[in-house]
C-alpha cells in the first residue's frame, strides 16, 4: 500500500511567507550596458558551466551543427532599440484603491544595417510565435539569458514572438531600415537573469553564408555540367575561391534515385565565365543507366573548412536529368 506523505499540517495550509532582498551594494554590481547583439537558438538550448568557460569553442561549433534547426545563429551589429516594452496593467478600483494584474512583455526591435537586404531576408525565414529562443550580448561583451533547471548553466530566453519587420526605404535623411523584434516575458531576465562575463570574441563568432549552385549546362553524355557558384548574397564564389573550388575533394555526386555516390572525374575553373566545369564520371557503375538523374552539391560544412572555404555551406544540391 502507497504511503502518503501529506500531512495534516501541509492540507489546506497557505503558505505566506513573504522573503525579501536588502537593498544595500558595494562598489561592484551588474549594470547593463547597451545590447549590441546575441544569438538566435533553439528552444530548450543551454550553455553550461563547462561549455561556458570555453565559450567561444562552444559557440562556433554550435553554430554549424546538423540539422539547422539544432543550430545557433548569429545576429550582430546592433545600432538602435526601440523599446515597445508594454506598461504593467493597473486595475483601478471603484473605492479609489489600484493593484496591478500584470506585467508587460518586454518588447524590443533592433535595428541594423550590415548585411542589409540579404541578412533582412535570411532572417525573415525565422518570423515565428514562439519557435526560438535567444541570447544577448552588451557593448561589454556580458553574455545574458535565463537559468534553468540545471544550475550553473545558462538558457535561452524563450520568445514569444521572434519577428523582422520588412524593410523600410531610406528617405535621405535615415538609413534603410533593417528591424529585428524579440518580445518575451520580464521573469526569464529579471528574477530568473543568468549572465557571463564573455570577450570581444563573442561577436566574432559569425554565422554561416548559404552557397547557391546554378546549373548552366549539362551534357549527360560526356558528364560535364556547368556550373555557378554564388553567396546567397550575390557574390561570385569564383573571384573569392577560384582554386579551392575547383578541387575535386570539395563537390560530391549522386544517383539521385538510390544516394549511392558517383565519382567526379575532375573540376576546372573557366575564368572567361567565372564559373566551374564538373566532370561526373559516366563509367561509375552508380552512373543511372535510366531516368533516375544525378545530384551535384559541394560537400558539407567540415569539407570545405578542410579546403579552406570557411563559413558557407551549400543551400542545396542541383539535379541533373539522365535519360540513357
Amino acid at each position: 500500500m502507497a504511503t502518503n506523505f501529506i500531512t495534516m499540517a501541509d492540507l489546506n495550509q497557505l503558505i505566506c511567507a513573504n522573503d525579501v532582498a536588502n537593498t544595500g551594494f558595494g562598489s561592484c554590481y551588474l549594470d547593463m550596458k547597451q545590447i549590441v547583439g546575441g544569438f538566435i537558438v533553439p528552444n530548450g538550448y543551454k550553455l553550461t558551466a563547462a561549455e561556458l568557460d570555453d565559450l567561444i569553442v562552444t559557440l562556433t561549433a554550435d553554430a554549424k551543427v546538423t540539422p539547422k534547426l539544432n543550430r545557433i545563429f548569429s545576429v550582430g551589429n546592433f545600432l538602435a532599440i526601440t523599446d515597445n516594452t508594454e506598461d504593467i496593467t493597473i486595475q483601478n478600483f471603484g473605492y479609489g484603491g489600484k493593484k496591478v494584474v500584470r506585467e508587460g512583455d518586454y518588447d524590443w526591435m533592433f535595428q541594423f544595417t550590415d548585411g542589409g537586404l540579404c541578412l533582412q531576408q535570411a532572417l525573415r525565414s525565422f518570423n515565428s510565435n514562439g519557435n526560438w529562443s535567444v541570447l544577448f550580448y552588451d557593448e561589454d561583451f556580458r553574455l545574458f539569458g535565463t537559468s534553468g533547471a540545471e544550475a550553473g548553466a545558462m538558457y535561452g530566453i524563450p520568445t514569444k514572438m521572434l519577428w523582422t519587420n520588412p524593410w523600410k526605404p531610406t528617405d535621405g535623411s535615415n538609413t534603410t531600415g533593417y528591424m529585428l523584434r524579440f518580445v518575451f516575458e520580464p521573469r526569464y531576465i529579471n528574477e530568473n537573469l543568468a549572465y557571463y562575463q564573455a570577450t570581444s570574441e563573442v561577436a566574432d563568432v559569425a554565422g554561416l553564408q548559404d552557397i547557391i549552385l546554378t546549373n548552366n549546362s549539362w551534357n549527360e553524355g560526356t558528364g560535364v555540367a556547368n556550373v555557378s557558384v554564388f553567396s546567397r548574397c550575390g557574390t561570385n564564389l569564383y573571384e573569392v575561391f577560384p582554386t579551392e573550388l575547383a578541387l575535386v575533394a570539395v563537390w560530391a555526386a549522386a544517383n539521385a534515385s538510390t544516394g549511392a555516390a558517383i565519382t567526379i572525374s575532375s573540376v576546372a575553373g573557366v575564368a572567361a565565365t567565372k564559373t566551374f566545369n564538373v566532370t561526373i564520371s559516366t563509367a561509375d557503375p552508380d552512373f543511372p543507366a535510366g531516368t533516375q538523374g544525378v545530384t551535384l552539391d559541394l560537400v558539407n560544412i567540415a569539407g570545405l573548412e578542410a579546403e579552406n572555404i570557411d563559413g558557407y555551406e551549400s543551400a542545396g544540391a542541383l539535379t541533373l536529368p539522365t535519360t540513357a
